[in-house]
């Protein structure tokens, strides 16, 4: 059974990595431009 710190923690840590996935997008595309 997942306790709502576990699943909370997941969510953070995905939103974290796509965040941080879209500002090298960001930066490559200001790069290339």
């Amino acid at each position: 059974m997942l306790d709502k710190k576990h699943i909370f923690r997941r969510i953070n840590f995905i939103v974290f990595i796509s965040y941080s996935l879209l500002s090298i997008l960001n930066d490559l595309n200001i790069t290339t431009i």
